[in-house]
């Protein structure tokens, strides 16, 4: 389970790189949000990477207390092991059916991927 939870910790701290990239300029808003916005993403979007940067850096974050590299404490760790395998999941299917080609062709197998991995983790590690 160790393994599986780096290589999600690892993932997710990849895309969270990509996201901070979007939100410092860089100009591939076809690979994101629906591919709609080609270049360098408006000030909301921008705003919007921002949000999943955190995002995606707490579920590394929850990734390496469930492969024992640091410890969260008090944080609702077995929750949050679920609710990043189901964003996992559902992150699947909006990337599955983007107007992209771009997009789905880049994040849908590694959001799936992430999905079963993190899937694997929950069920494994916090199942009652």
């Amino acid at each position: 389970m160790i393994y599986i939870a780096l290589v999600s910790a690892g993932m997710h701290i990849l895309v969270a790189l990509f996201q901070l990239c979007l939100a410092c300029g860089a100009p591939w808003g076809e690979y994101a949000f629906g591919g709609q916005r080609r270049g360098v993403l408006p000030l909301a979007y921008r705003l919007a990477s921002l949000f999943s940067l955190g995002l995606l850096l707490l579920f590394a974050a929850v990734n390496l207390h469930q492969a024992g590299m640091i410890h969260l404490g008090g944080f609702p760790t077995r929750a949050f092991a679920w609710i990043t395998a189901l964003y996992g999941i559902l992150g699947t299917f909006v990337n599955a059916i983007s107007r992209s080609v771009k997009e789905r062709r880049l994040w849908t197998p590694v959001v799936a991927t992430l999905a079963i991995l993190n899937s694997i983790l929950a069920w494994k590690i916090y199942a009652a």
